[in-house]
């Protein structure tokens, strides 16, 4: 039904999809992270450089 080489390419799908979803998890595990501890810092008082007002210098 799959051919000659399904018992090679199933298993290589299926690894690949594997990965990929673990990637995906892993990332967005990050990502939470991230989020947390800049929102621990912002509410230590560190501030980030992307957020400066108006009136501060723009560097150029």
């Amino acid at each position: 039904m799959f051919g000659d080489h399904a018992a090679f390419i199933i298993p290589a799908y299926a690894v690949s999809i594997l990965v990929i979803l673990l990637l995906i998890i892993w990332l967005r595990i990050q990502y939470s992270n991230r989020q947390k501890e800049l929102l621990i810092l912002e509410q230590s008082g560190v501030k980030r450089r992307a957020a400066k007002t108006q009136g501060e210098n723009s560097g150029k």
